[in-house]
């Protein structure tokens, strides 16, 4: 494998983490029928301390060389592009999911 190809993988890895994370700490919310991602009930900061938390006390493991930083930029990032959204757009769909 190329250097650009497993550059782009380790980019969409971290990218597919901050969703299911967001999603997880209820920043996000996915659509179960159309997978379009939308604004959650709480706000960035909130996943910021949920994630502090979870490196503070294990339950989150950076991987060797990561930093925190690294990460909650990864958090921003995905919720800056998918968390404008007020609910799924897809033509007919009420935006629901089962954390609504």
């Amino acid at each position: 494998m190329g250097f650009m190809k497993r550059l782009l993988d380790e980019q969409n890895a971290m990218e597919q983490w901050a969703l299911d994370f967001l999603c997880e700490v209820g920043t996000l919310n996915r659509c179960d029928i159309h997978g379009v991602y939308y604004e959650g009930r709480n706000d960035i900061e909130t996943a910021y301390r949920a994630f502090n938390d979870r490196v503070t006390t294990g339950r989150v493991v950076l991987q060797k060389g990561q930093t925190r930083s690294q990460r909650t930029d990864a958090l921003k990032a995905a919720y800056d592009v998918y968390g404008a959204l007020e609910a799924c757009q897809a033509e007919g769909c009420l935006g629901w999911s089962d954390d609504d």
